[in-house]
C-alpha cells in the first residue's frame, strides 16, 4: 500500500512546528548540526507513525471499523510512544541547555529533536488516527464504487449471455 508510507511520513512536518518553535524560543540560528538533528529526528518521528499505522492496520485485519481501529490504537500505543518520547527527550535536554566542553557540537543536534519530538509525538498521536480515518475511508469507498461498477458489468455480461442463448434457441 502506498497510503500507508504516505501517512507515516506525515509525521516528520509535524516535527517541524516544534522544532522551529524551540530555535525561535531559544533565539538562535539554523546550521549543519540542525540539518544531522532533523535527519535523526525523522527517524524518531517516524517510529512513531510506524508504531501507530501498523497497530490499526492489525486492528482492521481483525474486523473493526476504521473509527474502532483508530481510537482503540490511539488508546493501546500512548503510552509506548509517550515512553519514547519522554525517555528521548529527558536524556537530551542536559546535552541541549548545558554549556560544557563540546556543547556547540551537540547543542544544535541535541536542541532539534527535544523540540521537534516534543511537539511531533504530541500531534502524531493527534493527528495521524485522523489522517489515517480520512485517507483510508476515501480509499474504502473507492474500492467499494470499484466492486459495484465490476458487479453492474459481470450482470451485463449474464443478461447478455442469456439474450444470445434465448436468440439461439429461438
Amino acid at each position: 500500500s502506498f497510503l500507508d508510507p504516505f501517512i507515516i511520513l506525515f509525521t516528520v512536518p509535524l516535527s517541524l512546528i516544534g522544532v522551529i518553535g524551540l530555535y525561535m524560543l531559544t533565539g538562535e540560528t539554523y546550521s549543519l548540526l540542525t540539518a544531522v538533528g532533523m535527519v535523526m529526528l525523522a527517524g524518531i518521528i517516524v517510529n512513531n507513525g510506524i508504531v501507530f499505522v501498523d497497530y490499526t492496520n492489525l486492528l482492521r485485519a481483525r474486523g473493526r471499523s476504521i473509527r474502532d481501529a483508530c481510537i482503540e490504537a490511539g488508546g493501546n500505543r500512548l503510552r509506548p510512544i509517550l515512553m519514547t518520547t519522554f525517555t528521548t527527550v529527558l536524556a537530551l535536554v542536559p546535552m541541549a541547555f548545558y554549556p560544557g566542553e563540546g556543547s556547540e557540537l551537540v547543542s544544535p543536534i541535541a536542541k532539534t529533536v527535544v523540540g521537534g519530538l516534543t511537539v511531533g509525538a504530541l500531534l502524531t498521536l493527534f493527528l495521524v488516527p485522523v489522517i489515517y480515518a480520512i485517507f483510508n475511508g476515501l480509499a474504502e469507498k473507492r474500492e467499494m464504487k470499484k466492486r459495484e461498477k465490476r458487479r453492474i458489468r459481470r450482470e451485463r455480461r449474464r443478461e447478455l449471455e442469456a439474450r444470445k442463448t434465448w436468440e439461439t434457441e429461438a
